[in-house]
């Protein structure tokens, strides 16, 4: 029986590196089922691979065979097609039978779409972000990650940033490594978080974006979705240092 593996390699940008790593895998009977195309900035390039062979062993040793330039690290769980991921989860929130269903479908589609842990529905009330999927959870943003998701509200955007230097919320609780967030309408942000540490790249975010767009003007036309004619006003904040922005070549505007 077959077995499966999603991998994400980080790759300089020259000719032969990818022959090289599809040469490993060959040598070990490993098939690529399929290749994601997550980053080509700079001088590196980040694929998502979804591997096959017959062992995890065999994965395991092609992977070890690559050149000691390429980093590799693996995620959990299969790797699906990006866009049919996004289509998928779109048609789960059109044909959801309430709203309370549509909202779950566009958070869990979120979470599988950038293959996050967990994620959030947070709304904007006040001068505060609560979070409304799931419900009762009492969580709320704070900090780098309130100023980044005001942000998103006031430039119909996305961003990712590290957490990896804030401590636990609840002791014994796994780590959060990185959270991305993008806006939904003028009050709600989708935010999907990593326990583990691979950071979100900002094709990820575009993702997220293109999602969250569609997932809003879905939403928008049921009765029972609230809308607002005026954008919250929002507290000033500055993005982290280390921020991931939608379009990484022109700076952010921070406040």
């Amino acid at each position: 029986m077959a077995v499966y593996r999603s991998v994400r390699v980080h790759l300089p940008d020259r000719p032969g590196t990818l022959s090289a790593i599809a040469a490993s895998l060959a040598a070990h009977g490993v098939d690529i089922v399929r290749l994601d195309v997550v980053s080509h900035e700079g001088r590196m390039v980040v694929d998502d691979l979804y591997l096959s062979a017959d062992s995890q062993d065999s994965i395991g040793s092609a992977v070890g065979g690559f050149h000691s330039d390429v980093t590799v690290r693996t995620f959990e769980g299969p790797s699906g097609d990006p866009t049919l991921v996004l289509g998928g989860a779109v048609a789960l929130v059109a044909g959801a039978a309430s709203i309370q269903d549509a909202e779950l479908a566009f958070v869990e589609g979120a979470r599988v779409l950038l293959r996050g842990d967990v994620a959030l529905l947070l709304e904007a009330q006040g001068d505060e972000l609560r979070c409304t999927v799931p419900k009762n959870s009492g969580r709320t943003l704070e900090g780098e990650t309130a100023a980044a998701a005001w942000w998103c509200l006031r430039h119909s955007s996305a961003v990712a940033i590290d957490l990896r230097p804030r401590p636990r919320r609840v002791a014994g609780q796994p780590e959060e490594s990185w959270m991305s967030l993008s806006s939904c309408g003028d009050r709600m942000v989708i935010a999907v978080i990593r326990q583990m540490n691979i950071h979100f790249y900002a094709g990820e975010l575009e993702r997220l974006v293109a999602f969250a767009q569609a997932t809003a003007a879905v939403l928008s036309l049921r009765a029972d979705f609230p809308t607002h004619e005026d954008i919250v006003a929002s507290p000033e904040g500055a993005l982290p240092a280390s921020a991931v922005i939608l379009d990484a070549r022109e700076p952010a505007p921070l406040a």
